[in-house]
C-alpha cells in the first residue's frame, strides 16, 4: 500500500495516475487487462483514459460503451458500489458486455468526497477468488487512485489553461502585425481553431452597404467545403441571424440523445466593435463537442480582439 501511495505521488497527469493505478491493481489480482473510465459533464458518455492488455477488437468494443449500457463499470458508477462478477452466474446478469472469453470482471467506482467520477475495470482471464481482506485492500487502492485522479485533473486543467493563455498571447502578437482584413482573418481562424480543437473555422466580414457578409478566410476542413463566399444578411441562415441579433449561435446534435446544453457541432460568434457587429467567426467540429466556460471566454476574448 505504501508502494502504491509513493507511485501515485509521482504521477502528475490523469494518464500517469491511471496507468499507475492499473499497474498495481492488475498485479495484485493477477490480471493482465483493465481500463479506467471517467464520466463527463452530463450525458451518458465516458472517457477512457488508461487501458492495458486488450486486443484491438476488445478495446474498440469496450470503448463504445457508456453509462446507459448494462455493463459492470456503468453499474459501479451508478451505484457507487464495487461490482464483483467472479463467476459465470454473476457475469450472466450483464447483457451489454462485449462477447469475449473473460473469466470474470471487477469494477470499482472512483469515489471522492465530491462523488463518483469514474471506474476502474478489470477483466480476468482465469477464475479468481478474492477474500474479504483482498477486496478491502483493492478498495483502499482504488480510493487512493480516485483522490489522485481528482488532483491530476486540477493539474491537467492548470496546464491546459496555461497553454491556452500562451496561444492567446501568440495570437495577440500576430494580430498586432496584421495590416489588412485578410491578414487579420487568417490569424483569427487559425488561432480559434487551434484553441478549441475545431475541425474548421471561417471568418466573415459584414458589408453594411451591400447587406452581405463575405468570407475573408477559412481554416481546416472549411477550406474544402462548398460554403457560400457571401451570405445575405436578410436570409434565415444562422450566420445572418447572429449578425442581426448579436448573440451566439450553436448547433446541437440532432440524434435525439440526451446531451449537455453546451454540446455542439457548430458555433458562430459575433465580432463586435463598439456597438457595431463587423463580422462573425464560424467554427465546426466533426463530432459533438462540449465547450466549457473557459472555452467560451477564450473565444469571446479572441473575437473581441
Amino acid at each position: 500500500l505504501q508502494e502504491v501511495t509513493s507511485a501515485l505521488s509521482l504521477a502528475a497527469s490523469r494518464v500517469d495516475v491511471g496507468d499507475t493505478c492499473l499497474e498495481h491493481a492488475l498485479r495484485f489480482v493477477g490480471a493482465e487487462a483493465g481500463f479506467i473510465v471517467l464520466t463527463g459533464a452530463g450525458g451518458t458518455s465516458v472517457q477512457m483514459i488508461s487501458n492495458v492488455g486488450y486486443s484491438e477488437d476488445a478495446l474498440a468494443a469496450w470503448s463504445t460503451l457508456g453509462l446507459d449500457a448494462d455493463v459492470p463499470f456503468a453499474r459501479a458508477i451508478a451505484s457507487g458500489d464495487p461490482v464483483w462478477a467472479l463467476t459465470q452466474e454473476e457475469m450472466s446478469v450483464f447483457t451489454g458486455v462485449p462477447a469475449h472469453a473473460d473469466a470474470g470482471w471487477i469494477s470499482m467506482p472512483l469515489r471522492t468526497p465530491a462523488g463518483v467520477h469514474g471506474a476502474l475495470h478489470i477483466s480476468l482471464a482465469h477464475t479468481r477468488e478474492l477474500s474479504e481482506g483482498e477486496r478491502r485492500w483493492l478498495q483502499s487502492v482504488v480510493s487512493q487512485c480516485a483522490l489522485a485522479l481528482e488532483r491530476s485533473q486540477l493539474y491537467d486543467e492548470e496546464q491546459r489553461l496555461r497553454e491556452r493563455s500562451e496561444r492567446l498571447q501568440r495570437a495577440t502578437a500576430k494580430l498586432s502585425n496584421a495590416v489588412t482584413q485578410a491578414e487579420v482573418a487568417e490569424v483569427v481562424v487559425e488561432a480559434a481553431a487551434e484553441a478549441v480543437d475545431a475541425a474548421s473555422a471561417s471568418l466573415y466580414a459584414v458589408s453594411a452597404e451591400r447587406e452581405v457578409a463575405h468570407r475573408l478566410a477559412m481554416h481546416g476542413d472549411a477550406v474544402g467545403d462548398g460554403a457560400d463566399a457571401e451570405i445575405p444578411l436578410g436570409d434565415d441562415s444562422p450566420l445572418a441571424q447572429v449578425v442581426r441579433s448579436g448573440g451566439w449561435w450553436s448547433e446541437a446534435p440532432t440524434d435525439g440523445a440526451a446531451q449537455p446544453v453546451n454540446t455542439s457541432v457548430g458555433v458562430i460568434v459575433p465580432l463586435v466593435a463598439g456597438r457595431r457587429i463587423v463580422g462573425a467567426l464560424e467554427l465546426g467540429w466533426a463530432d459533438p463537442t462540449v465547450l466549457g466556460s473557459d472555452d467560451r471566454v477564450l473565444l469571446q476574448t479572441l473575437a473581441g480582439q
